[in-house]
């Protein structure tokens, strides 16, 4: 089945993308709730272990809203995301709340 639109059929041929991701985690008080530099310790560990370490092959990720909806599930039901956005090549991007 082919999922690329035929203007765009050359989406299917392998390339490459630069994902960029922002995560929007809810906190319940202003006294460091949150650790900035844990969190985003969190989300590289997400994406090792959703990406790097095999539980998808880099090249079956077919989109944002693929890695947004992978994301809210790594977290879920540990830390409640209030709001995603993952974009490629800082461009073309799917925002979720």
């Amino acid at each position: 089945m082919e999922r690329s639109p035929a203007e765009v059929r050359f989406l299917k041929d392998l390339h490459r993308h630069i994902f960029n991701i922002k995560i929007w985690f809810e906190i319940h008080h202003n006294d460091r709730d949150l650790e900035f530099f844990i969190m985003k310790k969190k989300v590289d560990q997400a994406i090792n272990a959703l990406y790097i370490n095999h539980q998808y092959s880099l090249y079956e990720v077919w989109s944002c809203e693929m890695i947004a909806q992978d994301l809210l599930e790594f977290f879920d039901p540990e830390f409640t995301i209030t709001k995603i956005e993952v974009n490629e090549d800082w461009e073309n991007w799917i925002l979720f709340e």
